[in-house]
This record gives C-alpha cells, structure tokens and sequence, in this order.
C-alpha cells in the first residue's frame, strides 16, 4: 500500500512545502492508495484538529483513544445514495453530527440534517434540502421550522423569487407546486422514497 501526504490550504488546494512555511495556516491530507483517510488542519503552524474519512465499520472509539478530539466523515451507500456522517468529538464526547445525502450519479448535496446530540432527532430548522435539474443545475433550496415543514423556498433561478411555502396553491402568481417536490415538502426522510 502507499501512502502519500498533500499539503493544502484552507479551501483545498494543493499547495507547495515553501507556501506552507510562508503561511502556516494549511491542511496536510493522508492518502492510502489514492483514499483520503485524514486531514489534519494547522493554524500558525499549530496543530488544530484531524478529521477521519472512514467506512461505516471502522471503528471510531479505537480513533478517539488516541485522539479524543476530532472529527470523522462516515461514508455509507443506501441504494443509489451516500451518505456522508460527519461527527465531531470534544474529549471523547460527541459535540455535532450532522448527515449529508447525495444521488450517487448527481454528487451534489440533496439534504443536510443536523441532530440534537442529547436527544439523537433532527433539528428541523437546520435541515436543508436542495432540489437540482437533470444537468445538476441547483434550482431550489428548501427551509423548514422546528416541526419539519417547509415554510420558505428559495428560488435560485431568479433573483428576487423566493416565497412562502404557505404560499403554495394559493397564490395565483406562483407558479409551483409539491407536485413532484413531495420530497422536499418535509424534512423528513432524509432520502427520498
């Protein structure tokens, strides 16, 4: 197996040694055999925090052993979906999670549920569902309130098109319906049916 480590900066890319030691501000990526399996991110040079990329049966608590403040992105397929987990950890107790979802073949976020650490269910107000084109196109972005029902779409084709969901079949202008965005209309489930 080969292992390979990339400097990067704050969004990414591929940077040189030299760019590192003027900034000090990087990300230094771990690969094996091509798979991202760790970014480490330093600021003025300091170490402050790694995130893990792991499957599903890897085992977390092994990591948080050694490292008891971190991060992970947990990748797991449902049908034609990923699921991207991503948890992080303060001293071993888990402090964010959140659950990222993508149609295998579009690659682009379709939903982002945030949960409640204490009580393991989804915060509705920060679910966010993005509805695409056939060409991956980003057309609506979907909000929710504290009981999992849209109350707000925003129009991304059109600048100033954003409505009320309580808007929907009732105003004459608007020309949208949930038919079709069924989906989209709660922010539960988190993968389409």
């Amino acid at each position: 197996m080969s292992t390979k480590q990339v400097y990067a900066n704050n969004f990414g890319k591929e940077i040189s040694e030299n760019q590192v030691n003027k900034s000090g501000d990087y990300l230094l990526k771990f690969y094996n055999e091509d798979k991202l399996i760790k970014i480490q991110q330093y600021l003025k040079g300091v170490l402050e925090g790694t995130s893990y990329n792991l499957n599903s049966n890897d085992d977390i608590q092994s990591i948080l052993t050694l490292d008891p403040n971190c991060s992970f992105q947990i990748e797991s397929q449902q049908g034609n979906y990923k699921l991207y987990e991503c948890i992080s950890y303060e001293n071993k107790v888990m402090v964010d999670r959140q659950v990222f979802v993508e149609p295998r073949l579009l690659n682009k976020t379709i939903c982002r549920h945030v949960y409640n650490i204490a009580t393991n269910t989804v915060k509705h107000v920060h679910t966010i569902k993005i509805y695409y084109d056939v060409n991956g196109k980003d057309l609506y972005e979907f909000e929710y309130n504290d009981q999992g029902e849209c109350v707000y779409v925003n129009n991304l084709q059109e600048y100033q098109a954003n409505f009320y969901a309580a808007n929907i079949g009732i105003d004459p202008d608007l020309d949208f319906t949930w038919q079709g965005f069924e989906y989209y209309q709660f922010s539960e489930p988190l993968i389409p049916v």
